[in-house]
């Protein structure tokens, strides 16, 4: 295989690697988000990581969006260590607005 070609399967590999998972929590507007990357060894194989969401935006009725991703960059990063370190983001969209239901009304 001539270097033309094993370039551009590398290519191609990297680019199909990137993934994207979004979990959307509540339909309110994104305020600020938080992002933490994580580190994986063995292609993240049997591992977690786990974020508090209520933690980040103060309260779990303040969590509009979730999202987890591989970007282009850590694709590469995953590819030259043939998966021995993989790093994956994940990103909190927090919202400031307060769930209405929830507020106590003194009387």
């Amino acid at each position: 295989m001539n270097f033309k070609k094993l370039a551009l399967l590398c290519s191609l590999v990297v680019l199909a690697s990137c993934a994207k998972q979004t979990v959307y929590v509540a339909d309110k507007p994104m305020d600020y988000d938080v992002s933490k990357t994580s580190h994986f060894f063995l292609w993240g194989i049997g591992q977690t990581s786990k974020v508090d969401v209520a933690r980040i935006c103060k309260s779990r009725n303040n969590v509009s969006k979730v999202e987890s991703r591989m970007s282009g960059g850590q694709a590469v990063v995953t590819l030259l260590t043939f998966g021995i370190y993989t790093p994956m983001t994940s990103t909190v969209y927090c919202s400031k607005e307060v769930n209405q239901s929830l507020k106590v009304v003194k009387q």
